[in-house]
């Protein structure tokens, strides 16, 4: 097949958790990232649709945070995955640095009749020195990858 998750079904990645740093605006953060892990699933091999959730971004004293959830589906074999990213920015109150809290994680399903299999899978953050964030596309296919693996 040529799309890239069943092309990487042959090769092993390396994941790490996601990051903590400075501080960009949440809503920015939360679409950059959404179009990024959008991006990837529809990448050919979810093939019945992608959903994702609009979640309100919620204000606080010294506290904002928001998160996006999706959902894509491949029809045959039936797989689903979900995704979650949570960010938390924190404004310090006394002088400490501002930081944005990061958390990304997803799970996919095997879909069948008697019994849903499913495992998850870790979504990579990168975090530079200027505040951006993006998704590890690379990283995020290969952990999609492996986690289908597991279903034979």
């Amino acid at each position: 097949m040529d799309d890239p998750l069943s092309q990487a079904l042959s090769e092993p990645a390396p994941a790490t958790p996601a990051t903590s740093c400075s501080m960009r605006p949440i809503g920015e953060t939360l679409e950059t990232l959404r179009r990024q892990i959008l991006t990837v699933l529809n990448a050919h091999f979810f093939d019945a649709g992608v959903v994702d959730e609009a979640i309100p971004l919620v204000h606080a004293t010294f506290i904002d945070s928001g998160s996006i959830r999706i959902v894509a589906r491949r029809a045959e074999p039936a797989y689903e995955a979900s995704v979650a990213v949570n960010v938390r920015s924190v404004r310090a109150a006394t002088g400490d640095a501002d930081h944005d809290e990061i958390e990304a994680t997803g799970v996919i399903r095997r879909l069948r009749e008697r019994q849903w299999d499913e495992h998850a899978f870790r979504i990579e953050i990168v975090s530079e020195s200027d505040g951006t964030r993006w998704v590890d596309a690379a990283a995020l296919t290969a952990e999609l990858t492996t986690a289908i693996r597991r279903f034979a």
